[in-house]
């Protein structure tokens, strides 16, 4: 499984020693112009070098931002063909549209782009290192895209309040308990992963958490997931009322709270960021 974010590493540095020789080519040779030519055919070929970096970089932001959008589609994709029956396959598709469309219309609400399919994709890859059952690592996918479906009974006012007070702090906290109305589509058989989801993700390891206070493993897996991965994107996403940090920062800051994420999974994160381009 580990081939996915060993491909990536090698893409990416293919792709760096190729710029890096292309760059140094082009230096040489504007080196060479000023040599041998006036003062305007050197301001022109300079010129033409500038110009040409920066259309090289804006291409190459263009596709890693592509390959962002449709990184997780496309190993969602590859795990759907690796689950035999065709039935459960077709279910998971469907599950999975409905997931995202659930999650773009929390995020609506909740005033953040995109958020929801930022963390799936993270839960993606995190239980793709963990090396988990391919059934188990979709619903993981599909439960994390819809776990604040809660926050949808909140006014959406909230979400852009720079502070809020005790009342609206506990409205907020009632979210894990409200979003059974909105998962109606899911399958019986799967419901529980995703109120595993939706109800734990805001339990501590060390049993600080809400709302049953769940220690350690009591805590199930995919929430334990969701919540590494969710405060990981909080902590790196630009908001209103937020400075975000780099992501080294952020990993060094989830481990340095092991009573509140469990360090295992923040290690797997960390992993999975260092090999994989997201």
């Amino acid at each position: 499984m580990s081939s996915t974010y060993n491909e990536a590493s090698e893409f990416w540095e293919e792709l760096s020693s190729t710029l890096k020789e292309m760059f140094h080519n082009l230096a040489a040779q504007s080196v060479e112009v000023q040599k041998n030519s006036s003062y305007i055919d050197n301001l022109i070929a300079v010129s033409a070098l500038a110009f040409f970096i920066l259309a090289v970089i804006l291409l190459i932001h263009h596709g890693l931002r592509i390959h962002r959008n449709h990184v997780s589609k496309t190993h969602f994709d590859l795990i759907l063909g690796t689950i035999h029956e065709e039935a459960e396959k077709k279910e998971l598709k469907k599950l999975a549209a409905r997931c995202v469309e659930l999650g773009e219309r929390i995020d609506a609400h909740i005033s953040r782009k995109k958020f929801s399919k930022k963390i799936s994709t993270l839960v993606f890859f995190i239980a793709r290192q963990m090396e988990l059952d391919f059934t188990e690592t979709a619903l993981f996918f599909c439960a994390a895209l819809v776990h604040d479906a809660g926050y949808l009974d909140a006014p959406s006012e909230l979400f852009c309040a720079e502070v809020l007070y005790l009342k609206e702090k506990k409205i907020m906290r009632t979210h894990v308990l409200r979003a059974l109305n909105y998962i109606d589509f899911v399958p019986r058989k799967y419901i529980v992963t995703f109120m595993n989801a939706i109800t734990y993700h805001h339990e501590n390891v060390d049993g600080s958490g809400f709302p049953d206070g769940l220690c350690g493993e009591e805590i199930p897996l995919c929430a334990r997931i969701i919540h590494v991965a969710e405060d990981y994107v909080y902590m790196t996403e630009k908001t209103d009322y937020n400075k975000p940090i780099d992501s080294s920062k952020a990993i060094l800051r989830l481990k340095e709270n092991p009573e509140t994420y469990d360090a295992g999974i923040v290690n797997v994160l960390a992993n999975v960021l260092k090999n994989t381009v997201i």
